[in-house]
């Protein structure tokens, strides 16, 4: 199968306003993921130093202190593959990737 890139256009088959609800949804994780990611950074360089981007990614990977984004990281994955999954992309996928974000980021 060849890769298809997640902002790709959409497939035959594929619903076209739920693909750019999940593209937008995917951008939208990704920026967030930046953003605590850095403010992560800040805080875990205050306390032990600074680090360069190799031991940030080994930080991210390994450190208790950044386990916390992995859910992000990993919705982002979950998305990218139902973007470039051989099945079509179709509402109701869509409307589950944003009732998943609303449970993770709106509290209730």
């Amino acid at each position: 199968m060849a890769f298809i890139a997640p902002n790709s256009p959409p497939r035959a088959g594929d619903d076209g306003a739920a693909r750019e609800k999940l593209v937008a949804l995917r951008i939208a994780l990704l920026r967030l993921h930046k953003s605590l990611l850095e403010m992560e950074r800040r805080f875990y360089e205050r306390q032990h130093g600074k680090v360069n981007a190799g031991e940030l990614f080994r930080l991210v990977v390994d450190d208790p202190q950044f386990s916390w984004l992995h859910n992000i990281s990993e919705f982002v994955v979950r998305i990218d593959e139902t973007l470039t999954g051989e099945a079509p992309v179709s509402p109701a996928e869509a409307a589950v990737a944003i009732h998943l974000a609303r449970k993770m980021f709106v509290p209730t």
